[in-house]
């Protein structure tokens, strides 16, 4: 009796130190961006754009399903203005 079982290869995922400041840059804007909705409407648009943006499964969906891809530091020039 042959008991061969193979498992199936898992895909890692590097999680590196711009992974995480993307996550957390994203949260932080999205939640500003939620409560200044009230206040200020076109701001609240613009920062939740920019969160979008900043969120890492977003930029997956952008690669995978539009075959474009940015550059690398565009998140941080984006962040700036």
């Amino acid at each position: 009796m042959n008991n061969n079982v193979q498992s199936p290869e898992v895909k890692t995922k590097n999680i590196t130190l711009g992974f995480v400041v993307s996550w957390i840059l994203a949260v932080v804007i999205g939640v500003a961006g939620l409560a200044t909705i009230s206040s200020n409407f076109f701001e609240a648009v613009i920062l939740l754009i920019t969160a979008l943006v900043l969120l890492p499964p977003f930029n997956t969906f952008v690669h995978n399903k539009m075959n474009m891809k940015y550059l690398e530091h565009s998140n941080l020039f984006l962040l700036l203005f």
